[in-house]
This record gives C-alpha cells, sequence and structure tokens, in this order.
C-alpha cells in the first residue's frame, strides 16, 4: 500500500520518491508515538479563537473541519457549494479560478478572511480561492447582511471567514488527507502537531495538489505550506501566530473556443480560447491574532489582529510576460461587550496597500481605514433586533454601508430571519481609475427548520429544512466586457458603469431522514436584469436531489447515494482569466444535468474513506459558459487522523 502511494505520488504530481518516505515515515512516528492523545494544558484555549464573533454570534452558515470529511472536494470552493444552496461558479479544469455565487453576489463581492484578516488579492480585488488549504482550518463560516457589512474583513453584504486550525494535544498527532481523481489528478496533505510545552502548541502542514487535466490547457499544480503556533496565556486569553504559504501554477484555458469547436463534449478535440496563458503566484500570509476576555463571563472580548501579505505573480502568453508585485500590512481590533439585553461591536482596522506598475492594473500605494459597528437587542428571549454600520476610505474613495435585521425563534426548532443591507464597492485596480462605486443592496428572508424525533427509539431521525427568498439590487454596477482580436480571442477587458443590476432568487434546502434513508432536496429560483433586461447570467431553474442509505455499526458506517443535478437554460457568465472578471456571453445554453453521481462514503474508526463517480453519463455539465467539467470522474480521498 505504501509503496504503491509513493509511486502514484511520484509519477502524476512529480514528487520526488524521498520525499514522500519523510512524510509516509513522519506521519507513521507520530502516529504511534503514543496510544492516545492526552492534554498537558494548564488553560484550554479559547474555541472561538479567530471568529468573526466570540461572544456568540450565529452564522448564515458553519461548516467545520468534521463537516468536511462527509464531502468529496478539490478545495474550498466545492466545499462551500456542496454545503449551501448557492449557485457554484465552475471555470472548468482543476486549479482554475472557482467560486460560487452567493445570494446573488459575484465572487468579488465575497469578503474573504482569515481569522478576520482580509485575504483578498490587492490587483483584482477578488481571491483565487484554489490557492487555499482546506485542512489548515476548522471551520468557514459565512455571514450576510448586516453581519456581513459590519464584521466582514472588507466592504461587503457577504463575509466568508476561516477560522485557523486549533489543536490542544499533549502527544504527537498527526492527520493524512489523500484524493486521486480524473485528468491524472493526485494531491495528499499531511499536519502534525503536539504541544511542546503547557499551554504551547506548535503546528505544520504541508499540501501538494496537481493534475494535467483532460482538456487540453488546464494543467496545474498548487504547493501550501501552514505552521502555526498558539499561547493560551490564561483562561481568559490566547495568542496565534499563523503562516500560509501558497504556490500556485496554472495554465488559464478561458473555456472552450466558442468560435472553432461544435462538439463541446468531446475532451480530447476540444480547442481552449487560449493556448499559452499561465500564471504563476507565490503568496506569503502572515497572521499575528489576540484574543482577551475582559471578564470571565465572557461578556466582553477585545481582538487585535495584525497580518501581512506579500503576493508576487508571473503572468505568461506567448513570447511576453510580465510580473504583479503586491504587499499588504495592517491591523485591525475589535472590542464586543455585552450591556444587559444589547451586545455592541466595534472596532477599526488600517491596511498600507502597495501594488507596483504592471500592464492590467493601475498601480497602487494607499492607506485603507475602516471603522465599524454593530448592535444586537434581545427584546425578548426569541426575538432580536440588529443594525450596522461601516465607513471604508479606499483608494481615495469614501464609502459607506449598514444594515438592520430582526431573527425571531418561533420555537425550539424554527428561525426565521428577515434582513437589508447595503454597501458600496470602489473599482479594482483591474477595473480602472475614474469610476464610480457600485452600491449593492440586499434583501433576504429566510426560514429554517430542524425537527428532533420523538421517543427512546425513534425510526425518524432529525429533519432539517430551510426556504429563503433574496434580492440584490445594485447601482452604477461595473460591467466588464472583452476587447477581442481579429481571431475573437480576448485580449484585454473593459469595465463602465452600467445604470442597474438586480438578481431576484429563492432557494429550498432540506434534509428528510427516514429510517436509515436520507433524502435532500436542493432547488433554487433566480431571475437577472442588466441595464433594465434579463440577461439570463444565472438558470431560472435549478438544484438537485440525492438519495442515499446509511448502513451502521457501532461508531462506524457506511453511506451509499446518488445525485441528479440539473440547471435550466441560461446564456451563463463567461470567466476572463486575463483579469479575473466575468463577462455576458452570446452563446445561449439549453437545459443541461450532471449525468449522475454515486458515491460511498465510509468511517472507519479515525479513518474517512470517499468513493465517487461523477456524470456517469458523461453530459457536457458547466455552471460557467463553456468551461464544462470532467466526464466521468472517479475519485477517491481518504482521510485518516492518528489517535485523534
Amino acid at each position: 500500500m505504501a509503496e504503491r502511494f509513493i509511486r502514484t505520488i511520484t509519477q502524476r504530481a512529480g514528487l520526488r520518491p524521498a520525499c514522500c518516505v519523510l512524510i509516509l515515515l513522519g506521519a507513521t512516528i507520530i502516529g504511534r508515538a503514543q496510544d492516545s492523545t492526552s492534554v498537558d494544558t494548564l488553560y484550554t484555549p479559547l474555541a472561538s479563537h479567530g471568529r468573526l464573533g466570540i461572544i456568540p454570534l450565529r452564522p448564515f452558515t458553519d461548516i467545520t473541519k468534521r463537516d468536511i470529511r462527509k464531502i468529496q472536494y478539490y478545495s474550498l470552493p466545492e466545499i462551500v457549494t456542496s454545503s449551501t444552496p448557492w449557485i457554484p461558479m465552475s471555470a472548468g479544469g482543476l486549479g482554475q479560478h472557482n467560486s460560487m455565487s452567493i445570494a446573488g453576489a459575484m465572487p468579488v463581492d465575497i469578503a474573504v478572511s482569515e481569522n478576520g484578516r482580509s485575504l483578498v488579492d490587492v490587483w483584482s480585488g477578488t481571491l483565487h480561492l484554489e490557492q487555499l488549504a482546506p485542512e489548515g482550518y476548522d471551520r468557514a463560516e459565512l455571514y450576510l447582511g448586516t453581519d456581513a457589512v459590519a464584521l466582514g474583513a472588507t466592504m461587503s453584504t457577504v463575509a466568508l471567514n476561516l477560522q485557523d486550525v486549533q489543536h490542544n494535544t499533549g502527544s504527537p498527532f498527526s492527520k493524512l488527507w489523500y484524493h486521486q481523481a480524473g485528468g491524472d489528478y493526485i494531491a495528499a496533505d499531511v499536519e502534525l502537531t503536539q504541544n511542546v510545552a503547557p499551554n504551547v502548541n506548535v503546528m505544520f502542514g504541508v499540501r501538494r495538489a496537481g493534475a494535467n487535466g483532460r482538456y487540453a490547457r488546464t494543467k496545474y499544480d498548487v504547493w501550501n505550506v501552514r505552521s502555526a503556533v498558539r499561547w493560551s496565556i490564561s483562561s481568559m486569553s490566547t495568542v496565534s501566530l499563523n503562516y500560509h504559504l501558497s504556490s500556485l501554477s496554472t495554465d488559464l484555458w478561458g473555456g472552450i473556443n466558442a468560435n472553432t469547436n461544435t462538439q463541446f463534449d468531446n475532451e480530447g478535440v476540444a480547442q481552449p480560447v487560449y493556448a499559452a496563458l499561465r500564471d504563476d503566484s507565490r503568496r506569503h500570509d502572515l497572521t499575528l491574532t489576540f484574543t482577551q476576555l475582559l471578564a470571565a463571563d465572557t461578556s466582553s472580548v477585545l481582538t487585535a489582529t495584525a497580518y501581512g501579505t506579500l503576493n508576487a505573480m508571473n503572468r505568461m502568453w506567448d513570447s511576453s510576460g510580465y510580473t504583479l508585485h503586491s504587499h499588504t500590512e495592517g491591523a485591525t481590533v475589535r472590542l464586543e461587550q455585552r450591556l444587559s439585553i444589547l451586545t455592541l461591536r466595534v472596532g477599526a482596522s488600517a491596511d498600507y496597500t502597495l501594488l507596483s506598475d504592471n500592464p492590467i492594473a493601475r498601480s497602487i500605494d494607499n492607506v485603507s481605514t475602516s471603522a465599524f459597528g454593530h448592535a444586537t437587542l434581545r427584546l425578548q428571549p426569541a426575538l432580536d433586533l440588529k443594525a450596522s454600520a461601516r465607513i471604508t476610505s479606499q483608494y481615495g474613495v469614501f464609502l459607506n454601508g449598514g444594515g438592520a435585521g430582526i431573527v425571531w425563534r418561533a420555537d425550539s426548532a424554527t428561525t426565521i430571519t428577515a434582513d437589508a443591507s447595503t454597501a458600496q464597492r470602489a473599482p479594482t485596480p483591474t477595473e480602472g481609475p475614474g469610476l464610480l462605486p457600485e452600491r449593492s443592496g440586499l434583501l433576504f428572508l429566510d426560514f429554517a427548520q430542524r425537527i428532533a424525533p420523538h421517543g427512546p427509539r425513534p425510526t425518524v431521525r432529525p429533519t432539517t429544512f430551510s426556504m429563503g427568498l433574496y434580492a440584490r439590487i445594485t447601482d452604477n454596477p461595473l460591467i466588464t466586457s472583452a476587447i477581442v482580436d481579429t481571431a475573437g480571442i480576448p485580449v484585454a477587458t473593459k469595465t463602465i458603469n452600467g445604470t442597474t443590476s438586480n438578481v431576484y432568487g429563492g432557494y429550498v434546502h432540506a434534509l428528510f431522514r427516514l429510517w436509515e434513508l436520507d433524502v435532500e432536496p436542493v432547488a433554487r429560483v433566480s431571475t437577472s436584469q442588466l441595464q433594465g433586461s434579463a440577461d439570463d447570467r444565472f438558470p431560472i431553474v435549478s438544484g438537485s436531489l440525492s438519495v442515499s442509505y446509511t448502513y451502521r455499526v457501532g461508531s462506524n458506517w457506511v453511506v451509499l447515494g446518488v445525485r441528479g443535478g440539473l440547471l435550466s437554460s441560461m446564456r451563463g457568465l463567461q470567466h476572463m482569466p486575463l483579469t479575473w472578471t466575468y463577462i455576458q456571453p452570446t452563446v445561449q445554453q439549453g437545459t443541461i444535468s450532471n449525468g449522475l453521481d454515486a458515491w460511498l462514503v465510509a468511517n472507519l474508526g479515525n479513518a474517512n474513506v470517499r468513493l465517487s463517480f461523477e456524470n456517469i453519463f458523461g453530459q457536457p455539465f458547466y455552471t460557467v459558459a463553456m468551461a464544462p467539467f470532467m466526464q466521468q470522474n472517479i475519485r477517491l480521498s481518504v482521510t485518516w487522523s492518528f489517535f485523534e
């Protein structure tokens, strides 16, 4: 088994055999060092260290590291879209600029953070999510509307925060993740950790993923290295220092060229838009996070984060090339205070950003500042009112945002949320100077219910159900279009201010559990308008249906399931890898399906195995125009925690 693993890693991912041997030996030795883990800390680390709300604040969605053991994933976007009803936006091919649309927001509208500090790239205003190693985080927490405006790392109505992984073990602990799939994809992640002294934990992790791809020009390779030191100073204070290195090299195909291809479902002959476009990026993130309880009952908390990012991206295209250099240094301070029925959260941040001269984005040498506030008033045990506000100065532009909402816990199983918020976004360096900031308003209504069974041995297990409506209304939207050459190939992009851009949608996400059978339907409806006319950027109707059977023996279990997905007719957005933006395409696609997926998940002690056969019927399925998924793809992944 070990020999095959080493040989596979060497042949398909380009790793040296000696490196593989060291990784396996390290994991095995550390895993066998003790028969069980033991805690030798004097103080229990603060579990909420790195979250956006230390005084409990319920996120819209909370995905923990244990949740992802049931999910077959390549990277963070697949984890988020598999756990929520939101719309995936896959640019096709592994390692491409894959993302998602959340409540009608585009990827550039999502404030992605780590321990509350922004991870957004300077030049694009977004984040290439394939750079991140999901195994390095304890959870991904998603906030919408009023909560996101105040607590997100940047001005936005959608905030996705990643809490760095935390350990507290007196004996050595290690974890291995291995994944193999079609397109010569292979990946592995090894994490090692131990308390080196009472209250002091150190962690080190390495991740490698790569693929040749099935479509032309979809080869990629990514390395991640992470390390952390966490010190529990006392029972009321924790400090951590985290370092993440990401080295991503990826061919950018731009999807299938509609001008030269008629057989989009033929992986062997389909020609990409770009024959020689590639990005090589090296990113360093250093984050120092301090959490101090100012009261033993956690009614008063101070959080401070200092951080720095150094990023260099080499863009290669035909015989030409250039480099985008940027760095950011900043700090954020947040105070949370509970005063009887009122909880206040106030804070401020400052960032210095430098972006060098380059051909595709204006240079930046700027200090951005923000101040924010959030209040929750508990009128009754079951009724909360929320309000927030944020002001920001960025790139010489003054921005403002705010929101208000109500949360009603109708009973122990039912929660109803209504929220209205607004936020401004300044033009990114890629979109160019001289444009007006766009303002987005988000209205959403969500109904969530969890029904617990009755009786000592119920045959019907808990059932979850959620449904919601949302409207995203944008004034002065920043609209990007492509500039093409004589062959119709995009060679640049141009951004202008429009008048209006609106997205209206709804969703239903349920899990019905009957005996050992789970039925999970997801349904979405969406309609969109640009400049007052329907633009069909998302399918009017889309969704999926999963049916699975669970077999349990003691604490071990096996799940067998099938999933079908469907998207109605749409034009779909087309990804522009030149500037990491999206444009409106002209190609109309008909109703398409995912070709049916079948999967198996087995949990055996500390080992977790996931096997899936995806797109069984080989359908040309895609969520971003002209960027289809692989067909008939078999995937195997294993997660093994040694004496967790």
